[in-house]
Protein backbone atom coordinates (compact mmCIF):
# COMPACT_ATOMS: atom_id res chain seq x y z
CA UNK A 1 0.00 0.00 0.00
CA UNK A 2 1.38 3.63 -1.14
CA UNK A 3 1.57 6.28 1.64
CA UNK A 4 0.51 9.52 0.26
CA UNK A 5 1.53 12.61 2.41
CA UNK A 6 -1.57 14.76 2.80
CA UNK A 7 -0.76 18.68 2.01
CA UNK A 8 -2.09 21.57 4.06
CA UNK A 9 -4.29 23.15 1.39
CA UNK A 10 -6.12 19.48 0.35
CA UNK A 11 -4.51 17.90 -1.59
CA UNK A 12 -1.70 15.05 -1.89
CA UNK A 13 2.28 14.94 -2.35
CA UNK A 14 1.47 13.13 -5.47
CA UNK A 15 -1.19 14.71 -6.75
CA UNK A 16 -0.99 15.15 -10.63
CA UNK A 17 -0.81 18.96 -11.99
CA UNK A 18 -3.68 19.58 -13.67
CA UNK A 19 -5.92 17.90 -10.22
CA UNK A 20 -3.82 20.20 -8.37
CA UNK A 21 -4.44 23.38 -10.30
CA UNK A 22 -8.04 22.86 -10.63
CA UNK A 23 -7.84 22.34 -6.75
CA UNK A 24 -6.58 25.52 -5.89
CA UNK A 25 -8.38 27.69 -8.81
CA UNK A 26 -11.76 26.27 -6.90
CA UNK A 27 -10.19 27.28 -3.52
CA UNK A 28 -9.75 30.37 -4.45
CA UNK A 29 -13.59 30.66 -6.09
CA UNK A 30 -11.67 31.72 -9.48
CA UNK A 31 -13.35 31.09 -13.24
CA UNK A 32 -11.75 29.60 -15.87
CA UNK A 33 -12.12 33.24 -17.82
CA UNK A 34 -10.31 34.54 -14.53
CA UNK A 35 -7.54 32.62 -14.46
CA UNK A 36 -7.34 33.69 -18.59
CA UNK A 37 -7.90 37.14 -17.83
CA UNK A 38 -5.16 37.84 -15.18
CA UNK A 39 -2.72 35.66 -17.52
CA UNK A 40 -3.79 36.75 -20.98
CA UNK A 41 -5.12 32.99 -22.37
CA UNK A 42 -8.31 31.89 -23.21
CA UNK A 43 -10.89 29.87 -21.44
CA UNK A 44 -10.02 26.98 -23.24
CA UNK A 45 -6.18 26.94 -22.54
CA UNK A 46 -6.96 27.08 -18.84
CA UNK A 47 -9.41 24.18 -19.40
CA UNK A 48 -6.75 22.48 -21.37
CA UNK A 49 -4.26 23.10 -18.31
CA UNK A 50 -7.10 21.41 -15.99
CA UNK A 51 -7.65 18.93 -18.25
CA UNK A 52 -3.75 18.00 -18.09
CA UNK A 53 -4.01 17.92 -21.95
CA UNK A 54 -1.27 21.00 -21.63
CA UNK A 55 0.35 22.98 -18.97
CA UNK A 56 0.86 26.96 -18.90
CA UNK A 57 3.88 28.31 -20.15
CA UNK A 58 6.43 29.25 -18.03
CA UNK A 59 5.62 33.54 -18.25
CA UNK A 60 2.54 33.04 -16.73
CA UNK A 61 3.23 30.63 -13.57
CA UNK A 62 4.37 34.11 -11.55
CA UNK A 63 1.04 35.71 -11.72
CA UNK A 64 -0.68 31.82 -11.32
CA UNK A 65 1.22 31.14 -8.02
CA UNK A 66 0.19 34.74 -7.04
CA UNK A 67 -3.86 34.00 -7.95
CA UNK A 68 -3.65 30.46 -6.43
CA UNK A 69 -1.94 31.99 -3.36
CA UNK A 70 1.02 29.82 -3.27
CA UNK A 71 4.60 29.91 -4.54
CA UNK A 72 5.27 28.80 -8.14
CA UNK A 73 7.05 25.13 -6.58
CA UNK A 74 3.84 24.50 -4.68
CA UNK A 75 2.00 25.11 -7.76
CA UNK A 76 4.04 22.79 -9.87
CA UNK A 77 5.44 20.74 -7.62
CA UNK A 78 2.80 20.57 -4.60
CA UNK A 79 3.50 21.35 -1.04
CA UNK A 80 5.37 18.56 0.24
CA UNK A 81 7.47 18.15 -2.83
CA UNK A 82 8.06 22.17 -2.72
CA UNK A 83 9.59 21.91 0.90
CA UNK A 84 11.60 18.54 -0.15
CA UNK A 85 13.35 20.97 -3.25
CA UNK A 86 14.36 23.80 -0.66
CA UNK A 87 16.18 21.11 1.47
CA UNK A 88 19.98 22.05 1.91
CA UNK A 89 21.73 20.01 -0.67
CA UNK A 90 24.56 17.56 -0.07
CA UNK A 91 28.37 18.81 -0.73
CA UNK A 92 28.04 15.81 -3.65
CA UNK A 93 24.76 17.29 -5.17
CA UNK A 94 22.95 13.77 -4.98
CA UNK A 95 20.18 15.25 -2.98
CA UNK A 96 19.98 17.52 -5.48
CA UNK A 97 19.94 15.21 -8.28
CA UNK A 98 17.16 12.79 -6.57
CA UNK A 99 15.18 15.73 -5.93
CA UNK A 100 15.50 16.26 -9.93
CA UNK A 101 15.00 12.87 -10.98
CA UNK A 102 11.92 12.81 -9.04
CA UNK A 103 10.55 16.09 -10.54
CA UNK A 104 11.00 14.62 -14.10
CA UNK A 105 8.94 12.10 -13.06
CA UNK A 106 6.48 13.44 -11.60
CA UNK A 107 5.87 16.51 -14.93
CA UNK A 108 6.59 13.51 -17.30
CA UNK A 109 3.74 11.68 -15.68
CA UNK A 110 1.54 14.05 -15.48
CA UNK A 111 1.77 15.23 -19.03
CA UNK A 112 1.60 11.69 -20.29
CA UNK A 113 5.22 11.66 -21.49
CA UNK A 114 8.90 9.87 -20.77
CA UNK A 115 10.69 11.25 -18.30
CA UNK A 116 14.07 11.14 -21.01
CA UNK A 117 11.61 14.23 -22.70
CA UNK A 118 11.76 16.38 -19.92
CA UNK A 119 15.09 18.89 -19.46
CA UNK A 120 15.23 20.85 -15.42
CA UNK A 121 17.38 24.35 -16.01
CA UNK A 122 18.51 25.82 -12.77
CA UNK A 123 20.13 29.06 -13.22
CA UNK A 124 21.83 30.35 -10.17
Amino acid sequence: MQHRAHTNNGGTSDEPFHKRFKRLRLLQGLTLDQVGAAVGVTKPAVFRWEAGSSVPRREYLSTLADLMKVSIPELMLGEVRAAEALQPKTSDGSQTMAIIADCKQRIARSMGIDADCVDVIIRA
